[in-house]
């Protein structure tokens, strides 16, 4: 279990503040991997956002009757949707696609890690504001992770992804499985979407964007992926000398390669691997 000094938890809110996004996992995985935490109750860490100034999600969290029900039957929406198009999945003549964003802040990954002598190891840090956004998509049948990097996340790169996704699969149908942010929902990319499946019946889509429940990451599997992602950074910190080692080792564990955990399969399994 474990417990953090005065100290410690000044670092971890230090750590959270810095951040421009965040999410209940990624903060238990940093606690764990960081200084060997991990609390019995969810509100040990509501409460360390609470102390950074982070509140916007957890009041959702505070509704425990409601959150579950929604996501849960989002959760059963998707699975069923997706077992209604099985044929063309197995077939190949629709990819699906779990898609998400990942944004790497140089100061977050490679600031300090322990060492054996359970000592805190300081990394060289050649830019502390270095950063560097990712846009992942990990596909449903044959488990594959597709990364590009761009500046932000926002409307203009969402819709460059999209059309980097279509690039890979030119033949077939996509389905991108995604959160609510904003640029997912922009003008610009519901307008990109409207061009590409113009005159087609909504069965016959090119591209079809479905959303998970709001507030709901865990229901993503390709978060499991950015969380593996960075821990592997962490384990690697003495080939970290500069931003441009950790991006290229993010990329290196991640874009093209292959994944086989639980997660993938929660909304059925369509794996091609045996």
């Amino acid at each position: 279990m474990g417990y953090l000094s005065t100290e410690e938890r000044h670092c971890v809110v230090g750590w959270l503040k810095t951040k421009n996004y965040w999410n209940l996992t990624e903060l238990q995985t940093y606690l764990e991997t960081e200084y060997e935490v991990v609390f019995e109750s969810k509100q040990s860490y509501y409460d360390l956002f609470a102390e950074a100034g982070i509140s916007a999600e957890i009041d959702s969290e505070a509704e425990p009757q409601k959150r579950p029900r929604s996501g849960q039957k989002k959760r059963h929406q998707i699975s069923d949707w997706l077992e209604a198009h099985r044929q063309e999945i197995v077939a190949g003549s629709l990819v699906v696609f779990f898609e998400d964003e990942c944004h790497l802040l140089w100061g977050d990954l490679c600031g300090y890690v322990w060492g054996k002598t359970n000592e805190r190891i300081e990394v060289p840090i050649v830019n502390e504001r270095s950063k560097q956004s990712y846009y992942g998509a990990v596909n449903l049948l044959t488990q594959q992770c597709l990364v590009q990097a761009y500046e932000s996340g926002n409307s203009e790169s969402t819709i460059a992804f999209l059309q980097y996704l279509l690039s890979q699969c030119p033949n077939s149908r996509i389905a991108v499985l995604w959160d609510g942010a904003s640029y997912h929902r922009s003008i610009e990319v519901k307008a990109y979407l409207a061009s590409v499946n113009q005159g087609l019946q909504e069965s016959d889509w090119k591209l079809t964007c479905i959303r998970f429940a709001p507030n709901a990451p865990e229901q993503n599997p390709i978060e499991d992926i950015w969380l593996c992602a960075k821990r592997f950074i962490r384990e690697c910190y003495h080939l970290c000398k500069s931003f441009a080692a950790v991006k290229y080792l993010f990329e290196f564990v991640t874009h093209r390669q292959i994944f086989d955990f639980p997660k993938l399969f929660t909304y059925g399994n369509f794996s091609q691997l045996i």
